[in-house]
């Protein structure tokens, strides 16, 4: 089981990022943790421009050249990540939370990781969700770190005043979204881990899909003493290994379950799991997992599992 030591939050100067600190806030005072603000610094060169030549006060020709960066230019850029993740530390620090700052110069989402390795944390970052298909619009950071990271992460879009958001009403409970795979379960441990730190009672829904999915009652009902059996199957096996969970079943589309149950019951942090691919070229979600984060009400855990092995047929 994950224990979870110390808490991540990767900002990049943008207020979507910043908009994560009322969320790291709630977490911060709730499991007194420390936390660390990261930004990266990019070594790497730039481009300038270069003219040759002056006729009638127009360039004649202009080339895009490389340059390296000079230590000063790199230097002063490290300095400026600090400063604005200083100012960001103070406010953390007069809600009593324990901060501070790391700002590598490298790669963002390779520096994040081994920070992460290293300290045992949970990484928390902001994202304004996605637009179409279009996963560039999590940020590269985020969806390198959601495609190869070791490490759970919690998500959340911006909350705004006057919404029912986990990060504004503190949490109730930990909700674990299954579906009868052992995919889905992977979440558990992370999960009992974060309702233990925050004091949240621990849930197991499961959304059968039979009103979706079944015309006849008789269909219906014998899919839903399915899942009923199966709630109380892992409950019983989750106890067994000190987890103390409740059931919950509901019985349509299991997205649109998902983000009713949290739209009814705020303060709920939603624990589900993400896939870890070795070579894809874009970050492909679970469709349940994909629906409840593009509707943010609620932060989720992401918990990564290995990809299902692809089936080998044997010939003889």
């Amino acid at each position: 089981m994950p224990t979870i030591d110390h808490l991540i939050v990767p900002l990049d100067g943008s207020r979507v990022s910043e908009a994560v600190l009322p969320l790291v806030a709630a977490l911060g005072v709730k499991m007194n943790l420390p936390v660390t603000l990261f930004r990266s610094v990019d070594p790497s060169t730039t481009e300038e421009s270069v003219h040759y030549g002056i006729v009638g006060g127009q360039p004649v020709r202009t080339d895009k050249i490389a340059r390296n960066r000079s230590f000063d230019g790199l230097y002063g850029d490290v300095q400026a990540a600090k400063d604005y993740l200083t100012k960001n530390q103070g406010r953390l620090a007069v809600r009593g939370i324990s901060c501070d700052v790391h700002v590598p110069v490298g790669d963002a989402s390779l520096a994040l990781q081994e920070l992460a390795d290293k300290q045992g944390a949970f990484i928390v970052m902001a994202t304004h969700g996605w637009s179409g298909t279009d996963t560039e619009s999590l940020g590269s950071v985020a969806s390198r770190m959601l495609e190869y990271s070791k490490t759970p992460v919690i998500l959340t879009r911006p909350i705004h005043s006057g919404s029912h958001g986990s990060a504004l009403y503190g949490f109730r409970q930990v909700v674990v979204g299954l579906d009868g795979s052992k995919q889905a379960e992977a979440a558990i441990p992370a999960a009992s881990e974060m309702s233990k730190a925050l004091g949240a009672e621990l849930i197991y829904l499961r959304s059968s899909g039979a009103g979706h999915q079944f015309a006849s009652a008789e269909a219906v009902e014998r899919a839903e003493q399915e899942s009923k059996d199966y709630l109380i199957a892992i409950m019983r096996r989750s106890s067994l290994n000190g987890i103390e969970a409740r059931g919950e079943g509901m019985s349509g589309k299991p997205a649109s379950d998902l983000v009713e149950f949290a739209t009814k019951n705020p303060g709920t942090l939603f624990a589900l799991t993400r896939p870890r691919r070795a070579q894809r070229s874009r970050l492909v979600l679970d469709s349940v997992t994909d629906a409840v984060i593009r509707a943010g009400v609620c932060p989720v855990l992401l918990t990564p599992v290995a990809d299902k092995p692809a089936r080998v047929l044997e010939v003889a």
